[in-house]
């Protein structure tokens, strides 16, 4: 017998309990004149019953084929009617039941309703209490009391197309320029997160007030909250499955309480509920809070690229989604997500204001206010790396908690911070005998403490999230007589955080956590503490011998890095400096054989090692670091020869002569790379050698030396000093782009404030003023002379449109909401579109190179054009007032086919296409959106529009079935191939097509010429953009075809290919095994 014979007859009756079958027959039967025979019809009440066409097939023994054939067939056309849709219109079966809901089909719809504000908020509070309330915690004291708002700031990567041959060395670092913005608190909360647009992530350190902050979003969104412990996730759980069954079902007493009748029984979930959820979904009321993306059960594989995935899915992409994760785990794999996500850094609080404001409100009792002040008085009197470390919010806080009992000098490495905390917290549970431990005891539990987190991190499953069978192991019965669990519980180092999801084995059995993942990392550093460095490292590899010699090499696996940096920095008790000076040496002289890929990863962990231990090798790995950082490429053009060579930062003859010895000329890790692990590493080495490197003669990089030496100690006045002399000697658009550099680093600077308001004042250029409203509005919002200086040029100026717009942009940009400016602009577009709408047959077609640019280069001459005035008026609208419906209205119109060809520019229409799709949440306006894109590609004069309509649709397509079919029909046409794989990996991630197509052209070099190089590097350097494809790609297969190009006959013949592909083949190897890589690398092509 079959398989298929085997399973149960399968009629998805429970439809009926949803739609008026009958109801729904009839009218089918109406249109087509005849019966709706039995099978069709059991297959569309599959899909009445939310079920998939391949699930359908599945559950009825059948091919997907006949599932979709019948219901083409036999039901399509008819439905098409009784909806009273077009006849092209294009029918997504899981979108079915909804239309039918909606056109009157539906049963008992009125039957109840459900308070899902209060549901959501119940449920948060519930979920969120345990991360602020445990037996180590702060007593009486509340988030909301003790909160201090950080600094963010948002993180941009502009990496434009590749470079000429003839940029000179000074400007060879903006290829590679992150940008980084400063975001105030407030302006968070009242334009980003009311700012309809993509996805949210928060990253930062460990203890940076990542879960702090998404606690702080969740109680101020304006929709439906939903928080997820994304380390409770089961690893073959999607996130969809999560919310409609597990949180669903812990929500159904709450929800029974609110609407009993919604819940008859608590042991199931209904289906009306999923339903019902789901319909919030479809509103675009939910807003998913995802914490903690770097505890993903580690057998889910990249983290990000699950995530990337899941947000796709269909209920899933109809909610805004924030995400917290750890900094060096986005850093691996950013570029999973950045398409999707605006990227916001949680910063450290500030020394002293934000550490002293804390602490004030720590010790806020009369009777503490003493202790208080002893703490601040001694950080006062401690040294940097003290500050630096007490900076971060968990160790302030937990440095509060602890103060009392222990008092004295700070240690300068994280574990003997967290040493002095734990030992602290053992301390200040001696006031209570029932809680205190002896120092034996202590040991003992230490020991099992870091036995139970060594082997959670080295788990498959979920390294965050304990089983209490798996605590059991290590700690013994919690409800044994002098149990390490039950001290541990009782103490607060391990807290209960729910139960595994319901269909599991065991499912009532109790899961646990850590009170903070760092401390877990601390234990487990301990514990290693036992061993050698053999355990990150395998002592036994050979440098020249290819083959690795471990399955695991813990140094290139990102959940081990904190363990490794607390390892360093143990006490010489614990480990000794012999031990850590080896490990130190074995990083730094790691080769693997493999082009240096791998070899560059351990430098770069030794030096962010160095931070916790001062090694003898310090000064040579700082140095090589700042190299890295800023690490030029010359390049020029010989014979029809692309030569060029990776150079160093540091140009005197020894460094220049150890740089080409060690082959660095032809491999260097990537400069952000090395840039991030600068701000890791020892702070004061850091700052002493970007000092020397900006008093170098013709330093190559000013302006990005100056700016990351800046960022390590803002009020440096060598780099303030550096842009204040571009800011008061220079022309206007140096001043400018150096005004924007200072206000990341100083943006309390008078001069600086003054320059910028001397532009507004005194520039005769939109651009220009613009820009310099655009910097003043990030650093003193709300300026009074800036205002005053707009205001009145509006007023007195009020018949030159191209002024007007300037100024009333300028304004808003400078005072959100401000009612002039949006006065201004409202009438701007009232008076364009009534003239525009009142012509006949307005033509503004043009040459390409004439297409309407972007607000950056704007002029007065161009605005003229009435309907690139319109757009841009929008535009800013929007921006300074959010969600303003004329805006998008008129966006809306400007698009509308109807409108008498209001705009029959294709370059504008792409624009005003793009604009509409990322500022609207309507779906209806983003279908306006993708359709308008969709006709230029089709149909566009110009291949130049063409493209860039394939572009702008992968910007805001993601998930939408008719840009996935529209861009699948490019590819196959051999339309702007290239583009269209990229824009479909975009909106599609994971798509096979798109995959193979890049794939395809990457592994079609077969001979290294001039063409193909231009060919890679276009796919390449666009904004990081084929790395959201290449992010699912089979690495090995990419490593396996690239690597035979790592030559030095490829290197000297064609430096452009070659640097390429080395970019691509750094990529995959942040996202590979060692093993994996090597045995890659070594694989005959």
């Amino acid at each position: 017998m079959s398989p298929a014979s085997e399973q149960p007859e399968t009629n998805f009756d429970e439809a009926a309990q949803k739609f008026d079958l009958q109801k729904i027959k009839a009218a089918l039967e109406a249109q087509k004149g005849s019966e709706v025979t039995e099978t069709p019809w059991k297959y569309f009440k599959g899909v009445l019953c939310g079920e998939t066409t391949q699930d359908i097939a599945r559950k009825c023994g059948v091919g997907n084929q006949t599932v979709t054939v019948a219901l083409s067939r036999d039901i399509k056309d008819y439905l098409i009617d009784i909806l009273g849709f077009p006849q092209k219109q294009r029918i997504t079966w899981s979108q079915l039941p909804k239309w039918l809901t909606e056109a009157g089909y539906g049963k008992n719809q009125e039957q109840f309703s459900i308070d899902w504000q209060q549901v959501c908020h119940q449920m948060l509070q519930k979920q969120t209490e345990y991360l602020t309330t445990h037996a180590l915690g702060s007593g009486s004291r509340q988030v909301k009391d003790m909160y201090v708002p950080l600094e963010l700031v948002e993180r941009k990567c502009e990496k434009p197309p590749r470079p000429d041959p003839s940029i000179p060395a000074a400007k060879g670092s903006e290829l590679y320029h992150e940008k980084i913005t400063p975001i105030e608190h407030e302006h968070f909360f009242e334009q980003v997160l009311k700012h309809p647009g993509k996805h949210i992530a928060i990253i930062g350190e460990p203890g940076a007030g990542k879960t702090t902050f998404l606690q702080e979003i969740a109680s101020r969104v304006e929709g439906l909250p939903i928080w997820v412990d994304l380390a409770n996730l089961n690893r073959e759980e999607t996130l969809e499955e999560h919310l409609l069954e597990k949180w669903l079902k812990q929500a159904l007493r709450i929800i029974r309480n609110l609407s009993p009748e919604c819940v008859p029984s608590l042991r199931k979930v209904p289906e009306n509920l999923k339903d019902a959820l789901a319909e919030e979904f479809a509103k675009g009321r939910i807003w998913l809070l995802l914490d903690g993306t770097d505890e993903i059960a580690a057998e889910v594989g990249n983290p990000l690229t699950w995530i990337a995935g899941q947000i796709r899915e269909d209920l899933i992409a109809q909610a805004r989604v924030v995400l917290s994760c750890r900094l060096n785990v986005w850093e691996a794999n950013k570029n999973s997500l950045d398409v999707y996500f605006d990227v916001y850094r949680n910063r450290d609080f500030s020394y002293p204001a934000q550490v002293e404001k804390f602490v004030d409100k720590w010790f806020a009792k009369d009777t503490d206010k003493e202790l208080g002040d002893n703490l601040k008085a001694e950080l006062r009197g401690a040294n940097q790396r003290v500050k630096d470390l007490i900076k971060n919010p968990l160790r302030l806080m937990l440095s509060c908690l602890t103060w009392e009992k222990q008092g004295g000098k700070f240690p300068e490495t994280k574990a003997g911070l967290y040493q002095r905390l734990a030992d602290g917290l053992y301390r200040l549970k001696d006031d209570n005998p029932k809680l205190k431990v002896a120092p034996g005891q202590q040991d003992k539990l230490n020991k099992k403490l870091g036995e139970l987190a060594k082997a959670a991190i080295k788990g498959q499953d979920s390294r965050f999230r304990l089983r209490e069978s798996f605590v059991e192991q290590y700690l013994g019965y919690p409800e044994e007589e002098n149990s390490l669990f039950g001290i541990a519980l009782e103490l607060g180092w391990l807290n209960p955080v729910g139960l595994p999801k319901v269909e599991e084995i065991d499912s009532d059995e109790t899961v646990y956590a850590f009170f903070h993942p760092t401390f877990q990392e601390y234990f487990a550093a301990l514990e290693i503490a036992d061993w050698d460095w053999d355990f990150f490292l395998p002592n036994t590899h050979h440098n020249h011998n290819p083959k690795p010699v471990s399955e695991r090499y813990r140094i290139f696996e990102p959940q081990w890095k904190e363990v490794i940096l607390l390892w360093l920095g143990l006490p010489k008790k614990k480990v000794s400096d012999k031990k850590k000076e080896e490990f130190i040496k074995a990083l730094v002289k790691f080769e693997d054989e493999c082009w240096y890929f791998y070899q560059h990863r351990a430098y770069l962990l030794a030096a962010a090692g160095i931070a916790e231990f001062t090694s003898d090798r310090c000064d040579e790995i700082m140095g090589r670091i700042i190299d890295w950082s800023f690490c030029s490429q010359p390049v020029y053009m010989k014979e029809s020869n692309c030569h060029g060579y990776f150079f160093p930062a540091r140009q005197t003859p020894e460094n220049i002569q150890q740089w080409t010895k060690n082959n660095y000329n032809k491999s260097v890790p990537s400069m952000e790379s090395a840039r991030e692990v600068l701000k890791e590493t020892d702070r004061k080495k850091a700052i002493d050698l970007l000092t020397e490197l900006l008093q170098q003669n013709d330093v190559a990089y000013g302006d990005e030396v100056a700016l990351l030496l800046g960022q390590l100690d803002s009020n440096n006045k060598l780099a303030i000093n550096y842009f204040l002399e571009i800011i008061n000697n220079y022309y206007y658009p140096d001043r400018l782009s150096a005004a924007s550099k200072l206000a990341l680093i100083n943006p309390d600077n008078e001069v600086l404030r003054t320059a910028l308001i001397a532009i507004i004042q005194d520039i005769n250029d939109g651009d220009a003023v613009l820009q310099a409203a655009e910097i003043l509005g990030k650093i003193d919002r709300g300026n009074k002379s800036a205002i005053e200086i707009l205001s009145n040029r509006i007023a007195e100026d009020n018949e030159n449109e191209y002024t007007l717009w300037v100024s009333a942009t300028s304004l808003g940009r400078i005072q959100p909401q401000n009612q002039m400016a949006i006065k201004t602009i409202k009438e701007l577009i009232k008076t364009t579109k009534k003239y525009c709408c009142n012509k006949k047959n307005i033509t503004s077609t043009r040459d390409p190179s004439m297409a309407a640019p972007g607000m950056g280069g704007m002029d007065s001459e161009r605005f003229c054009d009435l309907e690139n005035r319109c757009y841009l008026s929008a535009r800013s609208l929007h921006e300074i007032a959010p969600n303003n419906n004329l805006a998008i209205q008129t966006l809306v119109q400007m698009l509308d086919s109807t409108q008498d060809e209001f705009i029959q520019d294709d370059y504008l229409r792409c624009q005003v296409a793009l604009e509409l799709g990322k500022i609207s949440s309507v779906p209806k306006n983003k279908k306006i959106a993708i359709a308008a894109l969709a006709e230029i590609i089709r149909d566009a004069k110009y291949e130049h529009f063409c493209r860039e309509a394939i572009i702008n649709l992968g910007e805001i397509g993601m998930g939408d079935a008719e840009a996935i079919k529209v861009l699948k029909e490019c590819i196959n046409d051999g339309i702007h191939m290239k583009e269209a794989a990229d824009s479909l990996g975009k909106v599609d991630p994971g798509n096979l097509m798109a995959i193979r197509t890049v794939l395809d052209f990457i592994l079609r070099g077969e001979d290294e010429d001039e063409i193909m190089a231009n060919q890679l590097i276009s796919i390449l350097q666009m904004p990081d953009r084929s790395k959201v494809i290449l992010q699912n790609n089979p690495f090995k297969e990419i490593v396996i075809a690239l690597r035979h190009y790592m030559t030095d006959q490829v290197y000297k013949d064609n430096f452009f290919f070659y640097s390429a592909c080395h970019e691509v083949i750094w990529h995959c190897a942040q996202n590979m095994t060692y093993r994996d890589f090597s045995e890659a690398w070594h694989q005959p092509s």
